[in-house]
């Protein structure tokens, strides 16, 4: 019983924060690529 109410809530509140998402500004992530050649073991602390 307790599996059925939680797996019903869920389905109701997935549109809820689909909703949510689609109103939120589209923002570009925060990425850094850092490629470092003829780096050693020791040569960052």
């Amino acid at each position: 019983m307790q599996y059925t109410i939680a797996l019903l809530t869920a389905l109701l509140l997935a549109p809820l924060a689909a909703l949510h998402a689609a109103d939120a500004p589209k923002q570009r992530p925060n990425v850094i690529f850092i490629l470092a050649d003829d780096s050693g073991f020791a040569d960052f602390g």
